[in-house]
């Protein structure tokens, strides 16, 4: 990699250097790399938070200024529902050891206060002796009604789930009774339904109870049929069991939501005390996961299909860890989803609420999962809880308009009580404009356009419950961009992209028998806030989120015909991936640009370099892409060929080492001649400079070592020297260098010391590894690529936790306990080399190319529990 990224500095600061070439006739320019002329960064206006500021175990302070008198266990586990433009979030009694269900309610996500409902008290919703010990609960709307699902496990009543309901989000809610006046219990006898549910309510308006579930032949998600929202069917024809819905142990804290016509559902597991408590995701393209109820399908029903990069969520740093319960939220921009989910801090649990965006691809998507440094998210332009009484609104008659104009792309929102309610948008004038009306007795939202003081509906949509209680609040949102109009009723899509030629314009309410709340507009909507939003470097940055012309004067991608973004179809990979984004850049000179933020400078041999990785087909290998950062010289990198031992045909791989500097940096590609295609790309620290690491082990080096667990350095019976050593029957782990290795070559002398059940030996790319000190974990809870040994064998294992590959590559060789044997390893790209030589002098060749490479991480000694000595080593790159 060092060589080629010298090749590649070469031909960015050579200037004049122009490759012509073309897919398109009409393409046939040549593309200069030379800097960008007068090119300048537009203000993105990007503000950030960390999630520490919610950590009140280790930042008592700061959290109480942003999630104040947090329970005795932490805030893990919350729930977070989006009501008339306030967030309200609610936990389980068992965060306080009490009886009490705690509630908090925010504007804005970020800084949260006690609600109170004046019967409770303060940051408090339901007070009961027989809602002890509850789990996560959640929380949703409909009809004016607010109804609580939480599971109870206490000696006072029945354990099981439990259904309470308010008239208000802040309660007082009380339980949902029988016909007896008991509270109905949904047992695990008699349904097999388990802790952390969500209740999904699709665009149809059916409704299902989520929840994990675990018996002899199946763990993953459990869905039932609620035939309403304060009942649950659990007659064997009522549920299903979600196949590719599990970590691969028990699997808990999932969350289900829709987009694009896409389901994506999350799921966390497998043991909260492990630091490796992870959480990933499946997407499903269509309903037709559905047709399984009623049918022998239930017990396993197909149609999701689990995200690729398993998994989306893992970091096990000591102040950072067990990450997990997977619901999210629509952001206050209307148009964003964000990931709430919590980390552990010590043993009980006690746990701290975390937040973080999802990105999207289609059906891929990404979450950040960071302590520190995560973008804000971004308030609308205009808003108002009373826009009555709110000078940037004025009323007219019978017409309540906003002073402004929305962006020619908005997402407005508009929540009322009454009746012949106007939801106005792209008000010009009286006679010209457009409005979405509902009609709860035809069970219509209809869509009008006023072109010179005529109306015409252009399109409407179904409500198929009843909305019929007095003074209900009706929510209504609209999300325009590109000449295409989501319409939204109750949180619901009801309309989708009807065709509509709206110009920016003045919105607002018609009506006069009525009463307005929250009323807001956002210059975003269909995803642009993805595209919009710097995403940070190490997440996967998927094609979707392209910056397109347009938002700042002078920047944005552009595509010439066929060129743009586009999804898989169900053919390219045999079936698998179907829906994931890509990126085409078919003709000369189409270009892609992506806002990405960069945590540090890496601009040279003293700081390193970013090494891009992209997600792509391997067919790509060979073409020629344009990357350049900012304004700056362009790179003209070459995508390598991959040929993964698995045959998978798509792959992750490293593309080249590039400078950037710490800020939020346009990432540019361009096409030079041949059609490319990508589906994502991400960033790791690289080196980027030659090192060579030499250390004989005799005793503790100076610096380059750090000790995961417990070893020794110790010169046992017939040694001349000492060398560094293992534990026999525990799991021990030493790095050496950073995280900035990626080609590089390992020459080491070992010895495996006594007969074994278990193996050592070396790890590439290691990261993320887990050793709890509450429950037992194998060698598997890390991840990299595993090089072991044991008496009769040495293999090649991809470690990923629950999802590793433990036959990678194998081949038999005899090692004899006590002799000393040499390994040299060469690592590049995606491809690992293994030549073993035995104390005989008989050597082995093994080698494994992976298709989905794990960025970064370290090489280091490693053992699941045999005793081997290590001596000499050599690291060169």
């Amino acid at each position: 990699m060092k060589k080629f990224w010298k090749g590649i500095l070469f031909m960015a600061l050579a200037g004049t250097t122009a490759l012509t070439g073309c897919s398109s006739k009409e393409s046939g320019r040549p593309i200069s790399t030379a800097p960008v002329e007068g090119w300048t960064a537009p203000d993105y206006k990007t503000e950030y938070y960390d999630n520490y500021q919610y950590n009140a175990y280790y930042n008592p302070e700061e959290a109480a200024e942003h999630l104040p008198d947090q329970g005795m266990y932490g805030s893990g586990n919350a729930f977070i529902l989006r009501y008339n433009g306030l967030y309200y979030m609610y936990m389980g009694s068992s965060n306080f050891g009490s009886s009490s269900l705690p509630c908090w309610k925010s504007e804005d996500l970020m800084t949260w206060e006690k609600a109170d409902n004046g019967v409770n008290a303060q940051g408090f919703i339901a007070e009961d002796p027989r809602l002890s010990n509850t789990y996560p609960p959640c929380v949703r709307q409909y009809n004016n009604v607010f109804y609580m699902y939480v599971y109870i496990k206490n000696d006072v009543i029945e354990q099981g789930n439990y259904i309470l309901k308010a008239d208000s989000p802040v309660g007082p809610f009380e339980f949902v009774t029988g016909t007896d006046g008991a509270p109905v219990c949904y047992t695990i006898d008699a349904t097999t339904l388990n802790i952390d549910c969500d209740i999904f309510i699709d665009d149809n308006e059916d409704v299902y109870f989520m929840s994990g579930h675990q018996d002899n032949y199946f763990t993953g998600i459990r869905a039932f049929q609620m035939p309403t929202m304060d009942s649950v069917a659990y007659d064997e024809n009522s549920y299903i069991n979600i196949a590719e819905s599990s970590v691969g142990g028990w699997t808990e804290g999932n969350g289900i939501f829709k987009r694009n016509g896409n389901y994506y559902l999350m799921f966390t597991g497998s043991n909260i005390l492990s630091p490796g408590y992870l959480t990933h995701y499946s997407t499903a393209r269509g309903d037709g996961w559905k047709r399984a109820f009623g049918t022998e399908n239930k017990v396993n029903a197909e149609g999701f299909e689990q995200g690729i990069d398993w998994p989306m969520g893992c970091e096990t740093e000591p102040t950072f860890y067990s990450l997990g319960h997977a619901t999210s939220v629509l952001g206050p921009d209307m148009d964003g989803l964000y990931y709430h989910y919590f980390s552990v801090n010590s043993s009980g649990p006690n746990c701290s609420f975390a937040i973080d965006r999802l990105t999207f691809n289609g059906t891929g998507m990404d979450s950040a999962q960071t302590q520190f440094h995560s973008v804000k998210p971004k308030r609308p332009k205009i808003y108002s809880y009373s826009p009555e009484a709110d000078e940037n609104f004025v009323k007219s008659g019978e017409v309540l308009l906003s002073k402004e104009k929305t962006a020619s792309a908005f997402t407005a929102e508009y929540n009322f009580t009454g009746s012949g309610v106007k939801c106005i948008f792209g008000y010009i004038d009286e006679n010209n404009y457009s409005y979405v009306e509902t009609d709860l007795a035809a069970k219509k939202v209809r869509v009008f356009s006023v072109a010179d003081g005529v109306a015409a509906e252009k399109g409407s949509g179904d409500i198929v419950r009843a909305y019929d209680a007095p003074d209900l609040l009706q929510t209504v949102r609209v999300a325009y961009r590109d000449g295409k109009a989501d319409v939204y009723f109750d949180d619901l899509l009801k309309i989708e992209n009807l065709g509509l030629d709206v110009g920016a314009g003045k919105f607002g309410y018609g009506g006069s028998d009525a009463t307005f709340g929250y009323t807001a507009a956002s210059s975003v909507a269909k995803g642009l806030s993805d595209a919009v939003e710097p995403k940070l470097s190490y997440v996967n940055i998927g094609a979707e989120s392209y910056l397109p012309q347009g938002v700042y004067e002078g920047h944005g991608s552009s595509f010439g015909a066929g060129g743009g973004y586009a999804e898989t179809d169900g053919k390219e990979y045999g079936g698998a991936h179907a829906g994931l984004g890509k990126m085409r850049l078919k003709n000369s000179g189409d270009k892609a640009v992506y806002l990405v933020d960069f945590a540090a400078d890496r601009t040279g041999a003293d700081t390193g370099y970013y090494a891009l990785q992209m997600t792509l087909n391997k067919n790509q290998a060979g073409k020629k892409l344009g990357v350049r950062v900012d304004g700056g010289e362009m790179f003209v990198v070459e995508i390598p060929k991959v040929l993964p031992t698995s045959g998978e045909a798509l792959v992750k791989t490293t593309v080249a080492e590039i400078p950037v500097g710490k800020g939020v940096r346009q990432i540019e590609f361009t096409c030079l001649g041949e059609a490319v295609e990508f589906h994502s790309f991400t960033f790791t620290e690289s080196t980027g400079n030659v090192f060579s690491y030499e250390q004989s082990l005799e005793s503790a080096p100076a610096t380059g070592m750090e000790q995961l667990s417990l070893w020794r350095f110790e010169k046992r019976e017939g040694d001349e020297t000492a060398s560094l050593v293992s534990r026999e029957g525990a799991r021990s782990l030493a790095y050496f260098g950073g995280k900035g290795l990626l080609d590089y070559t390992v020459e080491c002398e070992f010895r495996i010391n006594e007969e074994s059940i278990y193996t050592a030996g070396f790890i590439i790319h290691g990261a993320r590894y887990s050793n709890s000190a509450y429950v037992t974990e194998d060698y598997k809870y890390m991840q990299g690529y595993y090089i072991a040994f044991n008496k009769r064998m040495v293999k090649i294992e991809k470690l990923n936790y629950t999802h590793t590959d433990s036959n990678a590559a194998a081949e038999r060789l005899s090692l004899d306990v006590g002799t000393w044997n040499r390994v040299k390893i060469e690592v590049k790209g995606n491809s690992i080399e293994v030549l073993v030589t035995n104390a005989k002098g008989v050597s082995e060749k093994l080698s494994f190319t992976d298709d989905i490479v794990f960025g970064g991480g370290r090489f280091g000694f490693y053992s699941g529990g045999a005793s081997m000595s290590y001596k000499n080593l050599k690291i060169t790159g």
